[in-house]
């Protein structure tokens, strides 16, 4: 890994934006870094006009540099939600965006001049929970930097002259060397010197220590040259004169106060939202619980009503012999249609109709007598509920 990169300061230095002319065909997120999976912090961003890398701090905030969310123009990118924010780590080639920016914080007075380089964006919904405990002030960083602990940088970087197309699939990182040396052209309570060079994409890119076990964000990363950059990763002649700067974080805490007043706002009416679902799915649940009940309280009336009609045939069956054969066959029916798992209401009614009939039939069958009727010689048996002998004919008393 390279570990340090010798600038030449140009009298006047110009401020490269995310969104400057990408001129080399090829480049390699943090020039000569190392790939990294699961950081939990590091995000991507994609404008319509280019790609760059933040920090998500907390739930929904990411910390990028402010030349991200500028157009060309140096004015404001608008709107806003057309900024992409992808999840932390995630695979460039094939991840979907994952949230929108809604509002964004900047401590920058003027923002085509893009100091201080820095932008916190409130996203429109939750995209992880960042491992990161704390932003770092000027004097924590410094501090940190006097003791010999060693940065690192993260970030994702273009690999072709289409800006926006992801060097690879994952970020990137590498040991960042911080350089806190004054210089009458800088304002350093704004962002501090460190190498090695960042690519376009790197733009943003968290800068991060761990302390006792705690990851803090130093600051987000930008650069300034004075010529194009090349970052193909061929070797040390690739990149031109370059001086790259992290804008410190934690110098911002009243600003990002609102930010998290905002946050607080929209996780309540996240939560709202997320209340309100809730109780529709809860209501709409027991509506369907009620009328499932309900549809199974029809079924065991159906089924009861059915267990009565096969008690009055059973009882036909044995009151009237002579009509055995048809109560037997709808007897039979109805056991089978009792087999069902819920027995429909108009099944219901066609039985009782036909089991009504059927036993009315045997009724009057039951209820036929004969007589003889008799005319001189001639002898004939009537039958019927009121039998009567024809014209000419008596009936015979038995």
């Amino acid at each position: 890994m390279r570990k340090s990169v010798h600038f030449s300061l140009l009298l006047t230095l110009l401020l490269l934006s995310p969104l400057g002319h990408l001129t080399t065909p090829i480049s390699t997120a943090l020039y000569q870094g190392d790939k990294v999976e699961a950081t939990g912090f590091i995000v991507a961003l994609k404008t319509p006009n280019n790609l760059c890398s933040g920090a998500l701090v907390g739930e929904r905030v990411v910390v990028t540099a402010l030349g991200c969310v500028l157009n060309p123009g140096g004015n404001l990118i608008n709107p806003l939600n057309a900024i992409d924010i992808f999840t932390p780590d995630a695979n460039l080639l094939s991840a979907k965006p994952a949230a929108k920016v809604v509002e964004y914080f900047t401590p920058a007075t003027n923002l085509q001049s893009l100091f201080p380089n820095i932008a916190f964006l409130v996203l429109d919904k939750k995209i992880g929970k960042s491992p990161i405990a704390e932003m770092a002030t000027y004097d924590n960083a410094s501090q940190l930097a006097a003791a010999s602990e060693i940065f690192d940088v993260f970030g994702y970087g273009i690999t072709s002259d289409r800006v926006g197309s992801p060097i690879g699939d994952l970020p990137r990182k590498t040991k960042a060397f911080p350089n806190f040396k004054k210089d009458p052209n800088e304002n350093q309570k704004d962002y501090f010197r460190f190498s090695p060079a960042i690519c376009y994409g790197d733009v943003g890119a968290p800068v991060i220590t761990k302390v006792n076990g705690k990851l803090i964000l130093i600051g987000v990363a930008f650069s300034i040259q004075g010529s194009d950059a090349k970052c193909d990763g061929s070797g040390g002649s690739s990149v031109t004169p370059k001086i790259t700067f992290a804008t410190i974080a934690g110098e911002y805490s009243t600003l990002f106060s609102r930010v998290s007043r905002l946050v607080q706002e929209l996780d309540r009416k996240d939560a709202d939202v997320e209340a309100q679902a809730k109780a529709i799915d809860e209501a709409q649940a027991k509506a369907k619980q009620v009328a499932q009940e309900a549809e199974e309280a029809k079924c065991v009336a159906n089924r009861t009503e059915l267990v009565s009609l096969g008690l009055q045939l059973e009882k036909a069956i044995g009151s009237y012999p002579s009509q055995a054969t048809l109560l037997s066959s709808i007897y039979a029916k109805l056991i089978n249609a009792m087999s069902d798992k819920c027995v429909s209401q108009i099944a219901v009614l066609n039985f009782k109709t036909e089991v009504t009939m059927a036993i009315s039939k045997s009724e009057q069958v039951s209820k036929k007598r004969t007589i003889t009727c008799s005319k001189g010689k001639i002898i004939k048996k009537v039958s019927g509920l009121k039998p009567k002998c024809p014209k000419g004919f008596k009936e015979k008393q038995s």
